[in-house]
């Protein structure tokens, strides 16, 4: 990794990506919440890269639940801001933590929150299996 070079790691338009900027790994997600529109950006490591590009399915839902997260923070009286700590607490939970910690995540953003968060892991999953891409 290069300093002094953007580059572009991982994702497309509106879906979170990764990119290297002067040496330090930035995932950025965009979000829209009525007419507002904004994108949040994060440090994260190098291993946290490794299992973004290799598992689909986390990949998915760290998007999917940070993009709730975030649309609440959002809003007048909404959730707390998000720092890089509370980030790295939920990236940790989603990327590092057992799979059936990371269920027990998505089950706490759904009920708090009065989302289905597998609804659209599912169509992301989906999406990547007709485009021929094998999801992990």
């Amino acid at each position: 990794m290069s300093e002094g070079v953007e580059v572009h790691l991982l994702g497309d338009g509106w879906e979170p990506h990764v990119d290297e900027v002067d040496g330090e790994l930035q995932y950025s997600i965009p979000v829209a919440s009525g007419f507002v529109e904004m994108s949040f950006t994060f440090t994260i490591s190098s291993a946290q890269l490794s299992v973004l590009l290799d598992d689909a399915y986390r990949r998915s839902v760290l998007h999917h639940a940070l993009h709730t997260l975030l649309q609440r923070t959002m809003i007048r009286d909404g959730d707390p801001a998000m720092t890089q700590e509370r980030f790295q607490s939920i990236v940790d939970r989603v990327l590092a933590s057992p799979p059936d910690e990371v269920e027990r995540f998505v089950d706490e953003v759904d009920a708090a929150h009065n989302i289905r968060l597998r609804v659209y892991v599912d169509r992301d999953l989906e999406r990547l299996t007709a485009e021929g891409s094998q999801p992990a």
